[in-house]
């Protein structure tokens, strides 16, 4: 799948199908990093969220995978979500439909 058919495939059943999102690369030089922060860790992907005219924009410096993009809208869905609630539910959510069980099955986790 595409990265736009994934958005899709996950606005849809997280109910943000009136929702505008896309992805923008950025440079790794447009990130900033403590010195403490291992290489392997010096990495960025997060979400800019205007809620006002639903549009979300994901800015990266690596190629965006299926459990970053989920991560990602679900900050659009769960907007007072702590970044652990998020991993959490993400968690939940990939492990159900790794399992076998389409999204349709794992609904109760997106609301």
């Amino acid at each position: 799948m595409t990265i736009d058919e994934q958005i899709d495939f996950w606005s849809y059943w997280l109910d943000l199908r009136d929702w505008k999102i896309t992805t923008e690369k950025i440079s790794r030089g447009q990130v900033y990093y403590d010195k403490c922060v291992p290489e392997s860790d010096k990495y960025f992907i997060g979400i800019q969220i205007n809620r006002e005219r639903k549009i979300g924009i994901i800015y990266h410096d690596i190629d965006i995978n299926y459990d970053s993009l989920l991560h990602e809208l679900l900050h659009v869905r769960f907007p007072k979500f702590t970044e652990e609630e998020i991993n959490e539910r993400c968690n939940k959510i990939l492990k159900g439909s790794r399992y076998g069980n389409c999204p349709s099955l794992c609904k109760h986790l997106y609301d």
